[in-house]
């Protein structure tokens, strides 16, 4: 998976999962912050990623399943959130992905890249 589309995914599940307000994501792995905004809602969500300068929006399900649209790479994403935890499948990179939020901490599992990568809002 893309580092910024990554981001943009951690930043959407935190701020789901955690249901706080956030105009940044820390990347641990870059050590910088990404300014990144919008809504973020139960039925759907439209963030703007400033460094990448692109969208990516989706709908959600009450199951709290959503379709994402990387509109920078051009790419699908799924993404189901299930309590603190969350999973999904990058389209574009071929890969599936998981993670967990415990307050402002995201930790996400890129398994395209078999590693794990640290994020906060």
């Amino acid at each position: 998976m893309k580092q910024g589309v990554r981001a943009c995914v951690a930043y959407i599940a935190g701020r789901l999962i955690s249901r706080r307000e956030a105009a940044l994501i820390y990347d641990a792995s870059q050590s910088k912050h990404i300014a990144i905004g919008g809504f973020v809602g139960a039925s759907s969500i439209d963030i703007h990623d400033y460094l990448r300068d692109c969208k990516m929006s989706g709908t959600g399900s009450r199951a709290r399943s959503y379709r994402l649209y990387d509109h920078g790479e051009a790419q699908h994403l799924s993404l189901t959130i299930e309590g603190d935890k969350f999973e999904g499948y990058d389209f574009g990179s071929i890969c599936h992905f998981r993670g967990k939020v415990d307050g402002s901490e995201i930790s996400f599992y890129d398994y395209g890249e078999t590693r794990s990568y640290s994020y906060r809002i």
